[in-house]
């Protein structure tokens, strides 16, 4: 095996995500693209080279960030496994990141999305729609976790049950009436169709992530929410809103399976700027 294919060995012995395995190999690729060289034979030079072509590309600081952190857990890997004498990216310039205002969707804009998923017609996409919004608004789930259900992790009118973040096996409680009544709905159209996937689509295939974030996004544009709409955009609406309405830090951190409370602070730290903004208002 190639240098590459041990690391996503490693990847997959680590239990990462499909996600994240993706992701590394994804950036590691490019990089090999883009210096036309040996991973083993790399050096300094390379790795200028390599962060010069992002540039050039116009990626964003954050973005080349994270390609960096890629390169630097594949040389990891390389130098413990004795592949490499050294890393060369021992020696990577720091990129200023600029933080960017995180979207959370304000009550009055969760009320239009309501209603504008009320009007939709009563297709298959449609009564699919009414049920994720509803998944990610009341529960938090990650767009993940959710295209992954079955109906089978579905306890009526009691709990749901997922693989979360990290392989681990997470149950919420059904508290929503609105979410009971719209996973009841779903699941009595669903049943029509072969398969213990909750979620398909037009094919009657599991759904993917992709088809998810498009149809969240089209959601948001029928409703007029002036930035783009997606699943992670309310999940964090989702966080906020119960921090606004007193919840605390680490219920909310256990309810969006952070590991780390610091994670979840990024949606106190929103909670705050808007306490702010509303006293200015005297």
């Amino acid at each position: 095996m190639n240098a590459i294919e041990l690391y996503e060995r490693h990847l997959i012995i680590s239990r990462k995500s499909p996600t994240s395995i993706y992701q590394y190999l994804n950036d590691v690729k490019l990089f090999c693209r883009i210096v036309k060289i040996d991973p083993l034979k790399c050096t300094d030079e390379h790795i200028e080279k390599f962060i010069e072509e992002l540039i050039n590309r116009k990626y964003e600081n954050s973005t080349i960030v994270r390609k960096l952190a890629s390169l630097k857990s594949f040389y990891k890997f390389l130098f413990l496994k004795n592949h490499v004498k050294h890393s060369p990216l021992e020696t990577v310039p720091k990129f200023k990141i600029r933080i960017k205002e995180q979207k959370v969707l304000m009550r009055e804009e969760t009320e239009i999305i309501f209603e504008t998923i009320d009007s939709y017609p009563l297709t298959l996409k449609g009564r699919a729609i009414h049920c994720l919004f509803r998944l990610f608004y009341f529960l938090g789930l990650r767009v993940s976790e959710t295209v992954n259900l079955n109906i089978s992790n579905v306890r009526q009118n009691e709990s749901i049950s997922f693989t979360g973040k990290g392989d681990k096996q997470r149950i919420l409680p059904l508290v929503s009436e609105k979410l009971i009544i719209s996973l009841d709905e779903w699941i009595t159209f669903r049943k029509r169709f072969p398969g213990n996937a909750l979620f398909i689509n037009a094919r009657l295939k599991r759904i993917s992530i992709r088809t998810v974030q498009r149809w969240i996004a089209e959601l948001g544009n029928l409703a007029g929410i002036k930035e783009f709409l997606t699943p992670h955009v309310v999940r964090r609406s989702f966080a906020t809103h119960l921090l606004e309405n007193g919840a605390d830090i680490f219920s909310v951190a256990d309810l969006l399976g952070h590991e780390n409370i610091s994670t979840t602070q990024r949606y106190a730290k929103v909670t705050e700027r808007k306490r702010k903004e509303t006293l200015k208002l005297l």
